[in-house]
């Protein structure tokens, strides 16, 4: 049972990072762009984020087995489109919308369905492996990904997803539903509406907010031709508002269904509990330095340094074998020290790995360098991910476990998608901001150039090899010699910007530390299977 369920996560895991080795092959295969890409690989994690409180509570409907049935349907189905998908678009459903969707539905299953069959050291066992292999699953991508796009293609992956999925539904028999401890609840529609409406506007902003721009436009979305632009400004801060907004209303109307003595979609006292709260917060927060990271090193790799998608799986390889081994090797940890020491630990040595990754990056790869930034980052993040699992399952009785599976998914999945968002904003905003003040302090630029740059850095930099800029520069009629000299500018501005993305990645981490200080300090084998106050 451990083994089926363990296999979805990894593949749900392994989905999520697999993409962004072979960005560049994706771009080029569907004559699309890296912003494009940007927003399929954001909205996957969106949609998952989004609907996993909806999944946590179907769960609790139709049976979690069931549940964890049509979610493996789903994935399959959108795995397949993808595998064929003829442009982004097609893409975006098959990948983005329907292996969302099919995720949302198994992720809080399958933490219901162990936290329902296991107790004490048995499911501090189980969630450490189910955390190491999802984790293992997040940062394999890379390799999986990079080998069969380079030997095959990207679309190999995701044909070879649908199969495994076929086999996980056969083998679905040998998974234990759990016992219905409550009542059937009714399906709270408005409040599932209501928050996944609120999480998908707000993020949408922020990811688009490289192309929209923060508060003053640099291009704006477009209905039916017409550019939306209120009021003068950018549309992203009003989509923010328009998202927290709808969040707030899903607050209200969950608490007066409360209040009325209906089901609510979660039960929002659950996080009145300090130790759900903080291992909620804890999981959001490093899965978005995580993603955030993933997004920006195969851009350095495949486009700075021009590596194919096999070579990058390899260079990351070291974090791939840290998480795996570090979180099956940790899971035990449990009985002999303080959760909240291990997690904190790990932090650390993610943080100390993050410092090692941004002196690594340079015009040319510092092998060793890099390779020992991402083994200290993988053992950090085992360290981490053997644990929040366990201490967000042991906080509640088992008749909430779907609940704060779900909550937990869209903790994992909003960080995710944040991310993508957050980094990928500070990546492409921080290129044309370096690009333009370099080419400005350049003397030897024509102030013609100088103004054109200035321009095209208003409306938003591609992240392209700096080759391309050689080739753009001579088309408008640039002297050889000067086309040149803009394309080196721009190669050190990609340094620049990937540097100060990597920095944004460190203050995050330090910053989630504050997040830490309310997981339990004690061993958490003797509590397992039994819900401490709401308090603790």
């Amino acid at each position: 049972m451990v083994i089926a369920l363990s296999t979805a996560s990894f593949v749900m895991l392994l989905d999520g990072t697999v993409m962004n080795v072979s960005i560049d092959e994706v771009v080029q295969d569907l004559d699309t762009t890296v912003n494009q890409m940007q927003l399929a690989i954001t909205l996957y994690t969106l949609v998952m984020a989004s609907m996993m409180m909806f999944g946590g509570r179907l769960g609790d409907i139709i049976g979690r087995r069931l549940a964890f049935r049509i979610g493996v349907v789903l994935f399959a189905a959108g795995a397949g489109i993808t595998a064929i998908a003829p442009n982004i678009g097609v893409l975006i459903l098959g990948w983005s919308i329907l292996e969302g969707l099919g995720s949302a539905l198994m992720l809080p299953a399958i933490a219901a369905l162990i936290a329902g069959n296991y107790e004490g050291r048995d499911r501090a066992t189980c969630f450490g492996i189910l955390g190491g292999v999802a984790a293992a699953g997040a940062s394999a991508g890379p390799i999986i990904g990079g080998f069969v796009a380079t030997e095959w293609s990207w679309r190999v992956v995701f044909a070879s997803e649908v199969v495994i999925m076929i086999g996980l539904l056969l083998a679905s028999g040998v998974i234990r539903d759990t016992k219905r401890l409550i009542p059937r609840p009714h399906l709270d529609g408005v409040g599932a509406a209501l928050s996944a409406s609120g999480l998908a506007i707000a993020v949408l902003g922020i990811v688009e907010s490289d192309q929209w721009g923060w508060i003053t436009p640099k291009g704006a979305l477009t209905i039916g031709g017409t550019k939306i632009t209120p009021f003068g400004f950018s549309i992203v801060p009003f989509l923010i508002m328009a998202g927290l907004g709808l969040i707030w209303a899903f607050i209200e109307w969950e608490q007066r269904r409360t209040r009325m003595g209906l089901t609510p979609l979660v039960d929002l006292g659950l996080l009145a509990i300090k130790r759900l709260r903080a291992g909620l917060m804890t999981y959001m927060s490093v899965q978005l330095t995580l993603v955030g990271t993933f997004f920006a090193l195969p851009l350095y790799l495949q486009i700075v340094l021009g590596k194919d998608p096999i070579e990058t799986g390899v260079r990351v390889l070291p974090l791939s074998i840290g998480v795996l081994v570090i979180s099956l090797a940790a899971a035990p940890l449990s009985a002999r020290f303080a959760p909240r020491r291990i997690v904190q630990f790990g932090m650390g040595v993610v943080l100390v790995g993050t410092f090692a990754l941004l002196g690594s990056i340079k015009p040319a790869l510092a092998g060793w360098e890099f390779g020992i930034s991402m083994a200290m980052m993988g053992m950090g993040l085992g360290f981490v991910y053997s644990q929040l699992g366990n201490i967000n399952m042991s906080s509640v009785g088992p008749e909430q476990t779907s609940q704060v599976g779900g909550l937990q998914g869209t903790a994992q999945n909003l960080g995710g998608a944040l991310g993508t968002a957050l980094i990928g904003s500070v990546l492409l905003t921080g290129l044309g901001a370096a690009f333009d003040k370099q080419v400005q302090s350049n003397p030897d630029v024509p102030a013609q150039v100088r103004q054109e740059v200035t321009k095209a850095t208003a409306k938003g930099l591609p992240f392209v090899p700096a080759g391309e800029v050689t080739t753009i520069a001579e088309k408008q009629g640039l002297p050889k010699a000067e086309s040149q000299q803009l394309s080196n500018t721009y190669d050190e501005a990609q340094i620049t910007a990937l540097k100060t993305a990597i920095g944004a990645v460190a203050v995050l981490i330090m910053l989630s530390f504050w997040f830490t200080r309310h997981l339990p300090m004690e061993r958490l084998v003797k509590s397992a299977g039994r819900a401490p106050p709401a308090e603790e």
